[in-house]
């Protein structure tokens, strides 16, 4: 529903959900501490990977659920998780602190339906926007907030800590609901595709992933040393400078860095058994940027004394690059246990040359070295391509009220919900103005008894947050009129209400967009096929309406106190990204709040 006005949101219903089975499930029951743990013997490819899971919430919404993450201790680990604000969250919390953290508009508040996540995580990229995406039932999430990893940041999936599924191990959490099929591909990024489709008719169907076809990149295969011949192979190198030529492979990315005597030289690593190298990270350390390596040769042998040149790299800068990987690829490839990087120009400095730390890569397929697949019971049903049946919505504005008295707790007797039927939700759609300068947000709506959930809330004047509006739904099988209780936080000036009947809507997920400015202002929704949105806002100016374009007007009205509320439906949407705009005569207050669900 978009709240469009003076702040607007919108809302994308999905038709309901007749028959749909997910198999191969497993129950997380966070009363039980349920969890599935593992901890990889061999670190795999930190940089990218991807993720994902069917899963199906409980009924503790607005608390932390996390769904997979990698763990050291409560001030380092990597996660997937829903927020306390049903939102899905990504990223490296390290240090204390957030290496990386994306957040979706997307809110996650249907216990009813299954949700499809696929997270896509290449810290590889260029662009640091593609570092990590998401999808949600087949569509890109977008987020309210973003903090991506640095190039090449090696996050903790793929490590040696403990993998948690269904768990935090810190305080602890525990996800509560339905899981299945969880898929870890460890050194390929992939989007849902690999996993779920849209079939001739446009519903989304799981699909059975096999890694068939799938090719990437392994993690580091150099083992961590502490010495030059521990724990395995044996590093060897031009006379030190400072440090040791091992601590080149000791896998820190500040700290302690080799230093090379002389402006030319080399390192190398032997490998106990031969390996296929296909690419190298290097890192250089802060400060001295003189002693870069500019020029230099990556090269490949098995007896130590004849080599053959894999790569060939010259003129290359480091500028905005400390501490941190770069990746090169091979021109050329082969079976070798020896390898050896010959530098055979530096930055300039005539007397030393310096490394922070190098990494090696084989290419690989499948799964990689640490994915695989949680197979739960009855597996001969998933990945079978399931037909969705849905059936179109039927939606319908059926009354509105306003009630200029100040109180924090407002009846609505007797409105109209429309004919009963077992499968019927209401959406409430509600506004307010407070007298005083004081934040006001609503607390709970009941209809007919029934307590209701928030889909999305903003408000049309975000400096005070004097006037909340919010999107509610309910599922009321019973009774053809209904009591609407909405109570706030304080005693506001007035509060105002609008409902919607609708048959055969799945709930989904919510998408949130938010935004503030001057009229007219519009948000833009994706559609499914039998879908619909409606809108609604709150605007400050009683006396002042709006015209809406994208869907039909159904109420717009206000009382008191520089307070109105409007909104409008469209039902044939479906299968489109629909625009909705919103323009006012005046007002001082004007934004939106995109809502959309998706099952």
């Amino acid at each position: 529903m978009p709240f469009l006005g003076e702040t607007s949101t919108l809302f994308g219903g999905f038709a309901t959900l007749d028959e749909y089975l997910i198999s191969q499930s497993i129950r997380f029951n966070d009363d039980d501490s349920a969890y599935m743990l593992r901890t990889p013997s061999v670190a795999g490819n930190r940089k990218t990977w991807t993720f994902s899971c069917w899963f199906k919430l409980g009924s503790n919404l607005s608390s932390f659920k996390h769904l997979f993450n990698a763990y050291t201790d409560a001030s380092n680990y990597s996660y997937i998780s829903i927020n306390d604000q049903d939102q899905i969250a990504i990223g490296d919390y390290i240090s204390a602190a957030n290496a990386s953290e994306v957040v979706s508009n997307a809110v996650l508040r249907d216990t009813s339906a299954w949700y499809h996540l696929t997270v896509a995580y290449d810290s590889t990229e260029s662009t640091s926007s593609n570092r990590i995406k998401a999808w949600l039932n087949g569509q890109l999430l977008t987020y309210s907030s973003s903090t991506y990893p640095s190039q090449n940041y090696d996050s903790l999936i793929n490590s040696t800590e403990t993998h948690n599924l269904g768990r935090f191990p810190s305080t602890p959490k525990y996800f509560d609901g339905l899981m299945a099929l969880p898929n870890l591909v460890d050194g390929a990024a992939l989007d849902y595709t690999s996993f779920a489709e849209f079939d001739a008719d446009g519903y989304y169907n799981p699909i059975e992933f096999t890694g068939d076809g799938v090719t990437g990149l392994s993690g580091n295969v150099v083992p961590i040393m502490t010495g030059f011949t521990t724990p395995e192979g044996e590093v060897t190198g031009t006379t030190t400078a400072n440090a040791q030529v091992w601590n080149i492979f000791d896998g820190a990315l500040s700290g302690t860095y080799y230093v090379m005597a002389g402006s030319t030289g080399f390192w190398q690593y032997q490998f106990d058994t031969a390996k296929t190298i296909v690419g190298y990270y290097i890192a250089m350390p802060v400060g001295d940027t003189d002693r870069d390596i500019v020029d230099w040769v990556f090269e490949g042998s098995n007896d130590g004394s004849s080599y053959t040149t894999l790569d060939t790299v010259t003129g290359e800068s480091w500028t905005g690059f400390r501490n941190q990987h770069r990746y090169f690829e091979c021109d050329t490839t082969g079976s070798y246990t020896y390898y050896r990087v010959t530098v055979t120009a530096n930055n300039g400095n005539g007397s030393y040359v310096h490394v922070q730390n190098m990494q090696m890569v084989e290419a690989s397929t499948g799964f990689g070295t640490n994915g695989g697949q949680y197979d739960f019971n009855n597996s001969s049903f998933f990945g079978q391509d399931v037909k969705q049946e849905f059936t179109a919505p039927s939606v319908a504005f059926t009354d509105s009220a306003y009630d200029s008295t100040n109180t924090t707790s407002y009846t609505f007797s007797s409105m109209d919900i429309g004919a009963a039927d077992d499968d019927r939700y209401v959406y409430a759609c509600v506004g307010s103005s407070n007298t005083v300068v004081s934040p006001l947000t609503f607390q709970t709506v009941t209809i007919g008894g029934v307590s209701a959930t928030q889909l999305g809330a903003s408000n049309a004047d975000p400096a005070n947050n004097l006037q909340p509006y919010a999107i509610y739904v309910a599922k009321v099988p019973s009774g053809t009129t209904a009591d609407v209780v909405v109570t706030l936080n304080s005693s506001p000036a007035n509060c105002a209400v609008a409902l919607y009947r609708a048959v055969g809507v799945g709930l989904g997920y919510v998408d949130l967009q938010s935004d503030n400015g001057s009229s007219p202002n519009s948000v833009s929704v994706d559609v499914p096929a039998n879908g619909f949105i409606l809108a609604h806002g709150n605007k400050n100016g009683e006396t002042i309406r709006v015209t809406m374009t994208g869907v039909t007007e159904q109420y717009d009205f206000g009382g008191e106190n520089d307070m109105a509320i409007f909104g409008g439906l469209n039902t044939a949407a479906g299968g489109t990204t629909q625009t909705v705009t919103v323009t006012t005569a005046s007002g001082s207050y004007f934004g939106h709040l995109a809502v959309r669900s998706h099952q």
